[in-house]
């Protein structure tokens, strides 16, 4: 047993690797899982737990491992997904109330139906805020997990994939399906101590997927290594999955905004400190860091508070029936209230948000294009304790405004983006770094990753 106790700190790789050398077989992995889940002391993490389909995928990826014919490095490795994917005869609830009583799916999500054709095994499906619309995590319909880093206080896990970082870290599975729209891969991974990848817009296929903004969702996995977020989004992609060779440090050019930027603007001490010293190991490592002005993110910020939000103008198309009728009183009023910001945008409003978006997404590129990439704070803020966020509406708005503000930044600019533990804070919660390329860099930026990994390591 001791072995199996071990997957609880594993890698999604480290499992597959477990795997391959017959250490431990496929069963005996998803039923310590299923044990884990069940045993498990936050009953908010799970919406649905798949164990008849998890114990056939097992048994089928054993029987693969015993006849030589294993499907890949992920083979048998257990995943969960955020409950906006399509699972075949389970409700997609979006974390809403509204959508409980839903018909089950009768078919998987494409990215979930590529993961079960590399061998990946289905545990469940994981909460989220509801309509994937909070930087916080909250859900007062199906319960809000709580971080499992923290025993002695209730803290946020971080949104809106809050059920996948929450199991991740807990030990419950190795790893998990995230959506990111404004952050909400990123910010979690942050506050949890994990790696999260936001892809770049339809880099992986979100067909069976709740929409929030047609525009701005990606798909992305959320784990423990760069090494499982390079395997994992070749799998949600229908690819084979094979590491790349990390940049050689001496190659990696790293550009870092002025310290006056927004990017650092009312961020925790602990945030700063962290990020600086993860800046000054880099430099250590021998790789080029160069603090370059980039006036686009206070460009962006004025912009958004000129004519509103591409989300907020999305977020409310996609939601209007529901917030201009009647069931608008069984939504979330935190998540109502930020959808209906969408409502009074003007035509004019919407078309200048587009035509800026593009012009400053091509500025980006062009400004950054000798870099491999640029090193932000993910978040402004560490994990907060939820009894101040659940009692003062306004400090729930200021610690939403922190969580996002920087990764906003990345969605806004079409970017691929990962974010990676840079340290921890005065209560030992984890803060982030993240690091950013222009859109259809994910390969790279993966390869940079890995190097800034091994460098913080």
């Amino acid at each position: 047993m001791a072995d199996l106790d071990e997957l609880r700190v594993e890698s999604a790789a480290g499992v597959g690797r477990r795997l391959a050398s017959r250490n431990v077989d496929a069963v005996d992995v998803t039923e310590y899982f299923l044990a884990s889940i069940a045993a498990h002391d936050d009953p908010n993490v799970f919406l649905t737990v798949t164990a008849e389909r998890a114990r056939a995928e097992a048994s089928a990826s054993a029987a693969r491992y015993a006849s030589g014919q294993q499907l890949g490095p992920l083979d048998g490795v257990p995943i969960v997904w955020k409950d906006l994917v399509d699972i075949t005869d389970t409700v997609t609830t979006a974390g809403s109330e509204l959508f409980r009583n839903r018909p089950p799916a009768s078919a998987d999500a494409e990215v979930v139906h590529n993961a079960s054709a590399a061998g990946l095994v289905t545990l469940g499906k994981v909460t989220l805020p509801e309509f994937a619309f909070s930087a916080l995590g909250q859900n007062p319909h199906y319960g809000t997990p709580i971080n499992p880093l923290d025993k002695a206080t209730r803290r946020a896990t971080g949104g809106s994939s809050s059920g996948t970082a929450a199991a991740v870290a807990a030990g419950l599975v190795p790893c998990g399906l995230g959506s990111d729209t404004n952050g909400s891969v990123r910010i979690p991974a942050s506050f949890c101590g994990l790696v999260g990848l936001k892809t770049t817009e339809k880099r992986v296929a979100t067909h069976g997927t709740f929409v929030l903004s047609h525009t701005l969702d990606t798909l992305g996995p959320i784990a423990r290594t760069v090494e499982d977020c390079t395997l994992l989004d070749a799998v949600f992609r229908g690819l084979v999955p094979a590491l790349t060779e990390p940049t050689p440090t001496a190659r990696l050019r790293v550009a870092v905004p002025a310290e006056e930027s927004s990017v650092f603007t009312d961020a925790d001490d602990s945030v700063l400190a962290n990020f600086y010293a993860a800046i000054e190991t880099l430099r250590a490592a021998e790789a080029t860091v160069e603090i370059l002005p980039i006036p686009l993110f206070e460009e962006i910020r004025a912009l958004n508070e000129q004519t509103g939000t591409l989300l907020a103008a999305e977020s409310y198309f996609n939601l209007r029936e529901l917030l201009e009728g009647p069931s608008v009183d069984k939504i979330d009023r935190r998540v109502a209230e930020r959808a209906l910001l969408g409502r009074d945008m003007t035509l004019v409003e919407l078309l200048t948000v587009q035509t800026e978006r593009e012009r400053m997404i091509a500025a980006f590129a062009e400004q950054v294009a000798t870099f491999s990439c640029v090193a932000i704070p993910t978040t402004a803020i560490s994990a907060p304790a939820w009894e101040a966020l659940e009692n003062d509406v306004d400090q729930f708005r200021a610690a939403t405004a922190k969580a996002n503000k920087n990764t906003m930044l990345g969605s806004f600019l079409r970017t691929c983006a990962i974010s990676l533990p840079s340290g921890k804070d005065q209560n030992d919660m984890p803060t982030g770094v993240m690091l950013m390329a222009p859109g259809g860099q994910d390969d790279a930026l993966l390869c940079h990753a890995s190097t800034v990994e091994a460098a913080l390591a």
